[in-house]
């Protein structure tokens, strides 16, 4: 067990002036301190260390000190965050442990290399030298860093350490020299490669989406594709749709913006959500994207999409659709997982959740055509749709699904064509409605007249607002009712027949 480095046992004669040293650090730059300390009390702390830095090191040399040396320089450098919120520029105290470190660097790389110094502790500074360094401090950290590639790699390979050894390649892939960033980005990819199907594949591989001058573009699509082609998943269309899905994409800019992106995330969650299904059950994300267009896997909790695919032919249990929109330029479909498993969850096995994603208005009937044809047999041995959830980018007369144009939007006039009125007979009688759409509840909006047409219960927010929480239960009349919360509570309403009623 590693002991604090913070705290010591008494120490000889001989320890003391370092001792004394280290508490003057404590006091100098501890955070609860900083804020009561005058610029006065800091420059004398300063000025008192200056004159103690021969004893720093000195005792370097003495293996028995060197890990309060160690302790002193990383607390001295870890005032540069602790200062952070005061506006400070780099100060004298970050800029002593700098300058006590490169001076005392050869005598430190022999000690890690022989196990007397943690290499996290002397990655962490060659971090922190790219972080917070003036002039050359900066190309020493990146030096350092580059110098110990093949400890990051082992380091990347654990799945208790990854995040952190990530942390030590960023600033590499970032403002390394051309030669050092082809280096690092090796490491990765060669650590991503032999992790294809672990932990670590998805949070590498995400990592490369995390520079905003796409410089890593190539090899990041790169990887994706091979990643996609080992549980025969069209790279084209997955990829396309996850741009979709993602804030990367508006419609003004002709490919991902950085001004606007979360796309690192969207590759994240994908990645791993792809793994946690197949790790499962193999195959079961292709035969979810060619029943049912689903390519966001992000978006749904892991067991039920595993449970979609198990019950692909069970006529069983009544049932609900979710439907999710191809587009969402703000990311916002990647927030219900919390929702959605509740739902479940409230249902305890007695009523059946399956989701599709659509890009159009057709679409939408296509695959409530599809639902039917799969679960309403002509025999009477199924069951009609008792619930939609309908997700989309909504204003008070539309709901978009798609990335632009008219067929990629309902609008409220659509209700009033023949099309509307063959979705109605996928529908249940006085089947529930949610609208997981921005201002779809308006006063004679889409909502309400979604009502209306198809006799149902609608719940929708009538101001921009978010999903916060879905509901459903069995009433004594064996009945399933449903019904949903928003962020903001005051923006729901409830239609019923077409009329507004009590929530």
């Amino acid at each position: 067990m590693e002991t604090n480095p913070y705290e010591y046992k008494a120490l000889d004669e001989s320890d003391k002036p370092l001792d004394d040293v280290f508490t003057t650090v404590l006091e100098a730059t501890n955070i609860s301190n900083s804020f009561r300390l005058t610029e006065e009390e800091k420059a004398n702390y300063l000025a008192k260390l200056q004159t103690e830095r021969d004893i720093i090191l000195n005792a370097f040399g003495q293996k028995s000190n060197e890990g309060k040396v160690m302790s002193i320089l990383k607390r001295l450098q870890r005032a540069a965050g602790d200062f952070a919120s005061q506006n400070s520029e780099i100060n004298g105290f970050v800029a002593l442990g700098f300058d006590l470190f490169e001076k005392l660097q050869p005598q430190i790389e022999t000690a890690m290399k022989q196990g007397r110094v943690a290499r996290t502790d002397v990655l962490d500074i060659y971090k922190r030298l790219v972080e917070w360094g003036n002039e050359y401090d900066p190309y020493l950290g990146i030096e350092g860093l580059t110098g110990h590639l093949e400890l990051i790699e082992e380091g990347l390979m654990s799945q208790k350490d990854c995040l952190r050894y990530i942390d030590y390649l960023k600033p590499v892939l970032r403002w390394g020299e051309a030669d050092q960033r082809s280096k690092a980005l090796a490491v990765l990819l060669q650590t991503a490669y032999t992790k294809m199907d672990d932990y670590q594949f998805p949070i590498l591989i995400a990592e490369l989406y995390g520079n905003s001058d796409y410089r890593y573009e190539v090899e990041a699509e790169e990887a994706v594709s091979k990643f996609l082609e080992r549980h025969k998943l069209p790279f084209t269309e997955i990829y396309s749709a996850w741009k979709e899905g993602s804030s990367r994409v508006r419609r003004a800019y002709p490919r991902p913006d950085p001004r606007t992106t979360d796309f690192k995330k969207v590759i994240l969650v994908n990645l791993k959500k792809i793994q946690e299904v197949e790790t499962e059950n193999p195959g079961t994300c292709r035969f979810l994207y060619d029943e049912f267009n689903i390519a966001d896997f992000g978006r749904y909790p892991t067991k039920l999409l595993l449970k979609q695919r198990e019950e692909f032919d069970s006529l069983k249990n009544p049932y609900g659709v979710i439907i999710f929109p191809r587009a969402d330029w703000n990311s916002a479909f990647y927030a219900k997982n919390d929702a959605l498993e509740g739902l479940h969850g409230q249902l305890k096995g007695e009523f059946t959740l399956r989701f599709a994603e659509c890009e159009g208005k057709v679409d939408v009937v296509r695959m409530l055509q599809k639902f039917d044809k799969l679960y309403n047999p002509s025999d009477g041995s199924g069951h009609k749709i008792s619930l939609l959830i309908l997700g989309g980018h909504g204003t008070e007369n539309s709901i978009q699904f798609g990335g632009g144009g008219k067929k990629h939007e309902l609008y409220t006039k659509d209700l009033a064509r023949k099309v509307s009125g063959k979705a109605g007979e996928y529908l249940d009688q006085e089947p529930t409605i949610i609208l997981t759409s921005c201002s779809t509840g308006a006063d004679r909006g889409i909502g309400q007249e979604l009502s209306r047409r198809f006799g149902a219960k609608v719940v929708a927010p009538k101001e921009p607002t978010g999903l916060s929480k879905l509901y459903g239960s069995r009433g004594r009349d064996g009945k399933f009712r449903f019904n949903a919360r928003f962020s903001n509570k005051e923006t729901k309403v409830v239609f019923k027949q077409g009329e507004p009623v009590s929530k």
